[in-house]
């Protein structure tokens, strides 16, 4: 009944029966939530199944709907619409069917190989029992029971030995034995479970000098007591355990091989023990397939929880659960794919870091050395440390055909499947969607200022510049109609000092209802040559780095302290000689500009409001001003930090 109702969880089903052939009649396992059951009428369509069976020689599982083996007649009521039929076989001959029903939805290739492993541990427990095998056969149908409790639990492959390890020790007591199953998506044969001293043991198909390998590739069983001195040998098991007498099995599942059992005999092996393990094997090989199917169809699941939590987070970022949730999804997915490092970096920042501690190390120095910006996904094994061999997998994040990150993810021991690595690279095009979302958020908060420049901008044209344009022509109409010299000489100062107000005022409107922030190279070069115009300054200028990402506030609000520094150069230093310096680095950037003039104080309460202004300035975006005067010439400073 525990096999039942894990199948009915499993595949997602209301009803499990079980139809015999011949007269073993129908049996209703599990009957979730549409009780009653016609039992006659299922009766008379698992026989009807049956037949279908029988006739098409088919070996796995098909699904039937109404009008295709599945007649409404008998199930009235309780919504049940589409059926998965699995053939139960014994040594190729059919012996029943397995049929989960539910209401709604088709079933999925996972589900109907998992149907079809059911259907095998149906074949174990309807086994007739030779006398010599009772006891091996009742503590394979104990760890059966064990496979069923534990596949819920199990989240990854290489988790099976846990489930697996009680199978070998129940049917072979305290006899040491192994279980290495194929892995075709990395073709080795990997150790799952075991009763031998070890933590992982793999090899390779293409290692012909391995036992295990040949027995695996040609199907025919090896004994022998003298494993160790065995010509051909090399290196296998027997040498990693230090075994003599060894007996490996092949185990084929479903018409397939599934891997190679290995056991190790304290006594030379009898015929009739022999003639046992072989009759043991597939029923065992059931079991390890089912286990192995369970798991795989449950990582699959998680995998797709995984990746969906990291979309639902990327979309939710700019909440403020948003960032926590993304870093838990990232970890969440390490746990997942079984990594020891899961990394993702963004424009030379690693955004978020979910390692063990005994790697960091390595793989900062992986990301230090990945040099060149990458155009496709790589994967290749690597030497972790002196001990420990693993596999890294990194995958560009990309956008627009921009290379703005990289996502790294490191495993020890075996490398990352198609499934897995699909993952990864689908989670690289969330962070590049996130990266996406940003820079529209970013470009969305621009033109909101360019908006409330332009208003500012329209406000000082319409309100303040008329007035000063009226100011200047009253001024006029005054210089021209008094007599007196010094009244006269003030008037003109004063309409002088108006015109210089509308002047700046026009060049400010000017400067804050252009749409665009130029790009800062292009944009220091503009402002140079306008003094150079304007002013008469002589101005020496560098430019270093390269400032394609820094941000366009942060270009607009250098350019205001670069026009503002120079525009003081003129006005008050007395000097007309400049050293410019602009500097672009990883962490911040750095403008540095220098006169040999008359030199200006540094004290909070002397300094000008354009000094002040630009402080508050820089300091909004984390920055900050410096001023160093030495009566023979001033420079300022203007740094703002980029990470």
């Amino acid at each position: 009944m525990d096999l039942a109702r894990t199948a009915v969880r499993a595949l997602s089903s209301n009803v499990l029966s079980l139809t015999r052939t011949g007269t073993g009649g129908t049996s209703v396992l599990v009957a979730d939530g549409f009780e009653p059951i016609d039992t006659e009428a299922l009766a008379r369509l698992g026989a009807q199944w049956c037949a279908a069976f029988d006739r098409s020689a088919t070996t796995t599982a098909r699904q039937v709907v109404p009008g295709d083996g599945l007649p409404d007649e008998g199930l009235e009521g309780t919504a049940l619409r589409v059926g998965l039929i699995a053939p139960v076989h014994q040594d190729g001959l059919l012996v029943g069917v397995v049929a989960a029903l539910r209401d709604r939805g088709d079933f999925s290739a996972d589900e109907r190989s998992l149907a079809d492993a059911f259907a095998r541990h149906f074949a174990v427990a309807l086994a007739p029992r030779a006398p010599a095998a009772s006891r091996y056969l009742d503590g394979l149908l104990e760890a059966l029971d064990e496979v069923n409790r534990r596949a819920a639990s199990v989240t990854r492959i290489d988790e099976l030995s846990a489930m697996l390890d009680p199978v070998l020790a129940s049917v072979f007591g305290n006899v040491r034995s192994g279980l290495a199953l194929w892995d075709e998506r990395q073709d080795v044969l990997r150790m799952v479970s075991s009763t031998f001293p070890v933590d992982m043991w793999q090899t390779s198909l293409t290692d012909l000098r391995s036992s295990t390998v040949r027995v695996f590739l040609t199907g025919t069983s090896w004994v022998t007591d003298r494993a160790l001195t065995d010509p051909g040998v090399l290196k296998d098991q027997p040498v990693r355990f230090e075994i003599e007498r060894l007996v490996q099995i092949q185990l084929n599942a479903a018409g397939r091989r599934i891997g190679v059992l290995s056991i190790a005999m304290e006594d030379h092996p009898s015929p009739e023990l022999l003639e046992m393990i072989e009759r043991l094997a597939p029923h065992l090989a059931t079991v390890v397939e089912f286990a192995r199917t369970a798991a795989r169809l449950r990582q699959r699941g998680d995998l797709t929880a995984s990746v969906s939590a990291i979309a639902v987070a990327v979309a939710n970022t700019s909440k403020e659960s948003g960032l926590r949730d993304l870093v838990s999804g990232v970890e969440d997915l390490k746990r997942t794919v079984g990594a020891s490092a899961l990394v993702i970096e963004r424009d030379g920042t690693h955004d978020i870091v979910a390692a063990d501690p005994d790697v960091a190390d390595y793989v900062a120095r992986v990301l230090a050395d990945l040099g060149e910006p990458l155009s496709d996904s790589f994967e290749h094994s690597v030497d972790i440390s002196d001990t420990s061999d693993g596999c890294l997998f990194v995958v560009p994040i990309r956008l627009s055909g921009e290379h703005i990150g990289t996502l790294l993810a490191l495993r020890r021991s075996n490398r990352f499947d198609a499934e897995e690595r699909a993952a990864l690279e689908r989670v690289a095009s969330l962070f590049a969607l996130q990266a996406s979302s940003e820079r529209h958020w970013h470009q969305r908060i621009q033109l909101a200022k360019v908006d409330e420049r332009e208003r500012l901008a329209d406000d000082l044209h319409d309100d303040v510049v008329q007035l000063l344009y009226g100011i200047q022509l009253n001024l006029d109409l005054a210089v021209e109609s008094t007599g007196e010299a010094e009244t006269h000489d003030r008037l003109l100062r004063s309409r002088e000092l108006a015109a210089s107000a509308d002047k700046i005022l026009r060049q400010m409107i000017v400067d804050r209802s252009d749409p665009v922030t130029p790009e800062l190279r292009a944009g220091v070069g503009e402002i140079v040559e306008r003094m150079r115009r304007d002013h008469g300054l002589e101005i020496d200028d560098t430019f270093a780095g390269e400032p394609r990402d820094v941000p366009d506030e942060v270009s607009h609000l250098m350019l205001r302290v670069l026009r503002e520094c120079l525009t003081n150069v003129a006005k008050h230093a007395s000097s007309r000689h400049v050293l410019l310096s602009v500097a672009v680095r990883p962490e911040k950037i750095e403008l540095v500009i220098s006169d040999d003039g008359a030199g200006v104080g540094d004290q909070r309460g002397v300094e000008g409001y354009g000094l002040a202004s630009m402080r508050r300035s820089l300091a909004r975006h984390g920055g900050q001003l410096t001023v160093a005067s030495t009566g023979r010439g001033t420079t300022v400073t203007a740094t703002v930090a980029l990470r």
